[in-house]
């Protein structure tokens, strides 16, 4: 069974919205509790995991309050699907929730909810509605509002992960069969492995699709939040395993194109290769500094140190 990307689970308990104490606002206060128990069972299940491809931030539980424990014999999915649910019906009432100056985190409900499920535009439209209402209300937190600003980068960064994880598999598998793989073959499987790259990993061009789009759209949300604030630090993570599948894209790139003979016969191939390796190599790096200048213990963090050796 496929598992979650890493900075799907990173923000989803980054999540943590404050319940109105309003007996009228049921299902609000309902959909709340179902996306936080969700959260929690997902990062459960995550850590029986007997291994884990990416580091995870310490002390996340206190980040998703919730009422309850939840049932480890159920899907996180399913009470993403309640949230969803609840947080749909409570939006009837959009009046009575605006009135509450808890319309925005309604729509945060929604938003984060539907985007668990997959259901990307309408988690993007729900997060465009939810930034705007936070932005009328008083008691609204630059967390919500960062994490609202940063759905269409986070979704990029989804929809990335999932297409180079069937590319880097028909690289690597290919990669395997090279005896069996003519010149021409080769070069015709670089420029197709080529072209997906700049669609979906990084370009030069603006692609709402690409990885490189929705990493620098997190930085813009960033902004929403004090440079010190916890939610600047949820949000780099999301961004370090973006890179982490930009990593895993290149390397399949090149191995692939060094085990079919490409780089060795197309010079035009190989300074492609090397030039996408030395802006990445300086792209990570630039990301490992900030995620050092946000963690105790800086570049001696075990988390710091994780990161820097898996990207």
């Amino acid at each position: 069974m496929k598992q979650p990307s890493l900075f799907q689970l990173l923000v989803a308990i980054a999540l943590l919205l404050t319940a109105p104490g309003c007996a009228g606002l049921k299902d609000y206060n309902a959909a709340q509790n179902s996306f936080n128990l969700g959260a929690k069972l997902e990062m459960k299940q995550r850590a029986k995991q007997a291994t884990s491809d990416l580091p995870a931030s310490p002390e996340l539980e206190k980040m998703f309050p919730s009422s309850g424990e939840p049932d480890m014999n159920l899907k996180p999915d399913t009470y993403y699907q309640s949230a969803y649910d609840q947080a749909t019906k409570a939006l009837k009432a959009s009046e009575k929730l605006k009135s509450n100056d808890v319309l925005g985190e309604a729509l945060a409900i929604k938003s984060l909810s539907a985007w668990k499920l997959k259901k990307f535009e309408e988690a993007r439209e729900s997060a465009k509605a939810a930034s705007a209402a936070l932005e009328t209300e008083q008691e609204a937190g630059a967390r919500d509002k960062a994490l609202m600003a940063s759905m269409a980068g986070l979704i990029a960064i989804d929809v990335a992960h999932d297409t180079i994880s069937k590319m880097n598999t028909l690289l690597l598998t290919k990669a395997d069969q090279a005896e069996s793989v003519s010149a021409e073959q080769g070069l015709a499987l670089y420029e197709q492995a080529k072209m997906h790259f700049e669609q979906f990993v990084f370009s030069r061009q603006i692609s709402r699709n690409s990885l490189w789009q929705g990493i620098q759209t997190i930085d813009e949300a960033k902004t929403k939040a004090e440079s010190g604030h916890e939610i600047q630090r949820y949000l780099l993570m999301a961004q370090l395993a973006g890179l982490k599948n930009w990593s895993d894209a290149l390397s399949a790139i090149d191995t692939t194109a060094k085990r079919l003979g490409v780089k060795r016969s197309n010079n035009a191939a190989k300074d492609w290769i090397e030039g996408q390796k030395t802006f990445y190599q300086t792209t990570r790096d630039g990301y490992l500094d900030k995620l050092a200048g946000l963690i105790p213990g800086g570049k001696s963090a075990p988390v710091f140190l994780s990161w820097e050796k898996i990207l």
